[in-house]
Order: structure tokens, then C-alpha cells, then sequence
């Protein structure tokens, strides 16, 4: 055991008597070399012992000077307890900010300071009420200046923000499965799934996709029940065969129009039965004409055919007869009540696609495509928008083009261009296998924001273990005041983590003022910020990448210069929305253009003196 030494106040104070008197003595008699007669021997003595006392003391004075600082030092935490804390200055985040002048996602206010960070993916936890919309997700739409892709299912947001993305030089698009607003969004535009589809028989070495994508289609289209029922997996076997007839009408389609099929063409084909019998029979080479003689089904002679490698389409030849020669042999076998059951469930699944609803005006055909938005020199931008009180009913239609969506972004070429997808709604709106996509879309410059109101309902819509990945791969997460779920509460608790504090005990009881008879000191923990000051704050809490979180405002766009003058009036409302100026954003300002202008001429000027 390593020996401590004491002070001792009595040692000390003698050394300063003896001190004190010998400096007293010489006072008078003066230094030993000066002295002379009968005192010399005292003043010898004198300066002798202050001398000593005079070295003890200025040692003792810089040990109690070390274990000054010592105590000093202790009461310092050391982080055992836990190292969480806040961010205080936006110097701390200064190697994952967007530097000025450049353009890019906001993410609050810190201090004085407006937050710019980059993401591949971020979650934004805001109940209802929170005013995300125009806190966070309005200046995002409008400080974003690469092509992106907004959920609007209430309209308002397109009707805000079209406008003003459009007069800064973005190409619009507007999907508007509720006809809602159309005296301000206009006509809807179009997109039509099925391209999608098609898309694989011209592109280079697409056909081996073909099967693969016919299957995701059908599984959107006529999705998994939520519970297993009495039937519990039985109920797998009439899901595969409605997806049976789903899938042959949809590639049949797409082999007779190409790119002129719609989802309403396949409908139409289930219904009618003996149309469907006869296409079956002459894509598997069964079909006899009136003289006996078989009629061949030409996919040779197919437009697309040169752009394939002769071996895969002969293997996607024999995959779709082998579909077609199933489907035949279905609706020309004896019972007909179990086909009669994977029909009925395959018409009923592609019903929202019918020729009389919104859904198919909508993707009958199309004005635009996604893979627009990863097209170098084009800025693109398109609005999701739906109605509220509709919105199961075209629940399917948009997740079935989001699906598209990501394939489209997945498959161009330019894999290097950002594009961003503002997912507000995330529970309601299903992103098809979300827990993969939060894995490999950094690959594709995939850069997607999911908006949350409720952690248990995005729980129930996905999973827990989607929920986890999304914890774990976000580059931001931001929590918006206004939380009140006790398990999310609790959640973000553990979240923030612990912080250390020095805990002082003391016991006994003393006579003098100052003294104690026991003094102890220990390390301890507790929350950075507690379930209760959580539900109270009026702050947003963000997390940035590996950063401890900061505390951040979030001022109405109303109050944020100069989003406020850009904005449309919103609809439900029907009046300008404006507040006292809280926040400006100089970046998208005059010194930020031309500090940027400039910029992009010194860059252009290095190319043309490299080139």
C-alpha cells in the first residue's frame, strides 16, 4: 500500500514561530557577516534556524500548492458513471457541417446558428402537434437544391412550396391521387408502373430482372395478411396463387403493349377468363388454330430482342411458358373451386386499379419518370399528395410507385448524384424492405428522411428489428418538442445516457464553524436529461452522426428569412403566414449567392488551367 503523507498543522506552526522570531532577531543585530561582538553568536543562531525553517516552509508551501490542485483535480468527474452531456457551439459539430456558402438539409437552430449537415439517412420523431411541417420539413424542402421526393398527404406542402421551387428553376411534378387542391396544383401529373417493368426488356442484361421484379409487384399488390389466422401458413398457399395470375397478367401485358400497358389492362385480362385461358394457351405454345395447326407465340420477333443476350432469352422463354403452361392448366383443370379462389383474390388485390378510380388516370400512362431526378444538369422535384380521408383506399397505388421509385434511382447509371426522399407519414406509407434500403442506399447516393409521429405505430407497421437498423445507420435523429409516449420518453432517456458528478458526504457533528468530522467524495451518475424534462422541453434534441446532442430551436418558416417571403399561402388557411424574422439564413441570401457564384468561378477557373 503506497504511503500518503499528512499534513501536520502543529509542525507547521512551530516553523513559523521559529521563523517569525528569527527574523525579528535580525532585524536587529543584522546579517551573520555583519555581526560583530557579544551578539554575533545570536544573529549566527537566527540565521541558521531561519534559514531552515525558511527551506521547510517554502517546501510545505508547494506541497499544500500540489495538493491543492489535487483536490481541485478530484472534483473533476472522470466519466466512470458515463460521459454524456450537450454540445454547446457549433464549433464542436464543425467537421460534419455543410461549410458556407453551400446549399443543403437544416437541421435547427444552435444558439445564433443555423445547423447544415449532410445525411444518407435521418429520422425526425415529432407527434402530432410538433410542427414539423413548418419547423422542419418546410425549410428542408426549400434549403434542399438537389432532386427530391415529398410526401404531401395532405396537400398542403405542394401547395406551399410548388411555386417557389419552380421559380427557382426545379421541374415540378405533382401526383395527386386525391384531386385535391387541383385549382392550385393544376392537373395531376402521370406515372405509370408498369414503365418500370418494361424498362428491363431494354436495358442491357434487364430480362434477368424481369422475374424478380414481377414478383415484388405481386407481393405489393396483394400483400401478406397482418396475422396468420386459424389458417396460420396454409393461408401462403392461395396468397401464391392469386400472386400466380398477378404476375402472368401483368408480364403477358408487357409483352403485347410494352410500354403502353397499365395496371388496368391486367385487371381487365383476370376478369375475363376465357381471354385469359387463350393468352395462357398461345404463350405456352398450345394454342391450335380453326385448321389444326398450332399458333406460335413470335417472342423472337419481340422489338426489344437486340438488346439482350441471346442465352437469357432463351431462359426467360422457358420461364414463361412454364408460367403460362401453370396458368392453363389451372383454368382448364377439374376443380375449379380453387382456382375460382386464387381469381376472385387476384381481381380483388388489383381493384384499386380499375378504369373509373383517380388511381388509374393517374398511372394509365406517364409525364415523367424517376430516374429524371438522377439526370446530371436537371434539378427535379416531385409531390406525393393523397387525401387524408382516402387514403387506404390509394394506400397500395403509392407504395407500388414508391417501389418504383427506388428501383428507378437503383438502376440508373449515375450513381454518384444525391437524391433525396422526404418520407413524411412513415408509418402510414410503407416503404417496401426499408430494413435493407437503410443498408445499401449510401451506395446509391439514396438519401432518405423519415418523419415518425409515434415510435410503437412505426414498430407495428415494420418491425422492431427495422426500428433498431434505423437507430444504428442514422447519420441524424432529430426529436421535436411536444413528447409524450411514456415508452418513447424512457427511450430517449436511455438514449441521451449518463453524466458524472462528484457526490461530497458529510457526517459528524463539530464544535468550531468549520469544523467536520467526516467528509467523503464520490463519483456518481445520472440522466443528461430525464423523462419529465423531455416531455416539458421546448427544445428539439439533435444527433448528429458521433456527436453528443445538442439542444436546438426550431423557428416557424414564418420567422426564418428568406423561406418567409418564398412560401405560398397555405389552403387551409387561406392567409399569409409571417412572423418577426428569428433566424436568417445568409447562405440562401445575396452574400451567400455571390459568395457562391464566386466559388463556382474559381473552380471553373482551376479546371480550365488544369485542362
Amino acid at each position: 500500500m503506497a504511503y500518503r503523507r499528512k499534513w501536520n498543522q502543529g509542525h507547521t506552526l512551530a516553523r513559523l514561530a521559529v521563523a517569525a522570531g528569527s527574523a525579528y532577531a535580525l532585524r536587529y543585530s543584522g546579517p551573520v557577516f555583519w555581526a560583530s561582538g557579544e551578539f554575533g553568536f545570536v544573529t549566527a543562531g537566527a540565521t541558521l534556524a531561519l534559514a531552515v525553517t525558511g527551506t521547510l516552509l517554502v517546501s510545505e508551501g508547494f506541497w499544500l500548492l500540489g495538493e491543492t490542485f489535487g483536490w481541485l483535480d478530484r472534483k473533476i468527474p472522470r466519466g466512470n458513471k458515463g460521459t454524456g452531456g450537450w454540445v454547446r457551439s457549433k464549433r464542436e459539430l464543425a467537421h460534419d457541417l455543410i461549410s458556407f456558402p453551400h446549399p443543403g438539409p437544416y437541421w435547427g437552430k444552435l444558439g445564433r446558428d443555423a445547423i447544415f449537415a449532410d445525411f444518407t439517412m435521418a429520422c425526425v420523431l415529432g407527434p402530432s402537434g410538433s410542427k414539423k411541417d413548418v419547423g422542419h420539413n418546410g425549410v428542408n424542402t426549400l434549403s434542399i437544391r438537389e432532386s427530391k421526393t415529398i410526401n404531401s398527404l395532405k396537400g398542403a406542402s405542394a401547395c406551399i412550396y410548388k411555386k417557389a421551387l419552380e421559380d427557382r428553376g426545379e421541374e415540378v411534378h405533382v401526383l395527386n391521387f386525391g384531386a385535391i387542391f387541383e385549382d392550385i396544383l393544376g392537373p395531376s401529373a402521370r406515372y405509370n408502373p408498369s414503365a418500370a417493368l418494361a424498362d428491363n426488356f431494354y436495358r442491357p442484361g434487364g430480362i434477368q430482372d424481369v422475374a424478380n421484379d414481377l414478383q415484388e409487384f405481386a407481393v405489393l399488390i396483394h400483400p401478406d395478411p397482418k396475422s396468420g389466422g386459424e389458417g396460420g401458413n396454409n393461408n401462403r398457399f392461395w396468397d401464391d396463387g392469386s400472386r400466380l395470375f398477378i404476375r402472368f397478367a401483368l408480364c403477358a401485358n408487357l409483352l403485347v403493349k410494352g410500354y403502353e400497358a397499365c395496371l388496368n389492362d391486367s385487371l381487365v385480362l383476370l376478369q375475363d377468363r376465357e381471354q385469359l385461358l387463350w393468352t395462357a394457351q398461345w404463350i405456352a405454345d398450345r394454342l391450335i388454330d380453326e385448321g389444326g395447326n398450332p399458333v406460335p407465340f413470335a417472342l423472337q420477333e419481340s422489338p426489344w430482342i437486340d438488346c439482350q443476350d441471346p442465352q437469357d432469352v432463351e431462359r426467360f422463354a422457358e420461364y414463361l411458358r412454364g408460367m403460362a403452361a401453370n396458368v392453363a392448366d389451372l383454368l382448364t383443370s377439374e376443380d375449379q373451386r380453387v382456382v375460382e379462389s386464387f381469381l376472385t383474390g387476384s381481381i380483388q388485390s388489383m381493384e384499386p386499379f380499375n378504369g373509373t378510380s383517380r388511381a388509374h388516370k393517374i398511372t394509365q400512362d406517364s409525364t415523367f419518370r424517376f430516374s429524371d431526378q438522377k439526370e446530371p444538369g436537371r434539378t427535379v422535384s416531385v409531390f406525393l399528395v393523397a387525401d387524408a380521408s382516402r387514403l387506404e383506399a390509394n394506400k397500395k397505388v403509392i407504395e407500388l410507385i414508391m417501389f418504383c421509385m427506388m428501383n428507378e434511382w437503383k438502376r440508373h447509371p449515375n450513381k454518384s448524384k444525391p437524391v433525396y426522399y422526404q418520407a413524411n407519414e412513415g408509418s402510414n406509407l410503407l416503404i417496401k424492405d426499408l430494413r435493407s434500403l437503410l443498408t445499401w442506399a449510401r451506395a446509391f447516393s439514396i438519401k432518405i428522411c423519415v418523419y415518425i409521429q409515434s415510435l410503437s405505430a412505426f414498430r407495428a407497421a415494420y418491425s422492431k428489428e427495422t426500428l433498431d437498423t434505423l437507430f444504428s445507420e442514422q447519420d441524424a435523429f432529430l426529436v421535436l418538442p411536444g413528447q409524450s409516449e411514456p415508452e418513447t420518453l424512457k427511450l430517449l432517456e436511455e438514449y441521451l445516457g449518463q453524466q458524472s458528478f462528484m457526490e461530497y458526504d458529510y457526517s459528524g457533528q463539530g464544535k468550531g464553524p468549520l469544523s467536520v468530522s467526516g467528509f467523503s467524495m464520490r463519483e456518481s451518475g445520472r440522466p443528461v436529461m430525464t423523462a419529465e424534462q423531455i416531455r416539458r422541453s421546448g427544445k428539439a434534441i439533435l444527433w448528429l452522426k458521433k456527436n453528443r446532442p445538442a439542444l436546438v430551436d426550431l423557428p416557424s418558416i414564418a420567422a426564418v428569412a428568406p423561406f418567409r417571403h418564398m412560401q405560398a399561402i397555405n389552403p387551409f388557411y387561406g392567409k399569409p403566414y409571417r412572423l418577426p424574422v428569428r433566424l436568417r439564413l445568409w447562405r440562401y441570401m445575396w452574400p451567400g449567392k455571390l459568395a457562391l457564384l464566386v466559388l463556382n468561378a474559381l473552380r471553373a477557373l482551376r479546371f480550365w488551367r488544369r485542362s
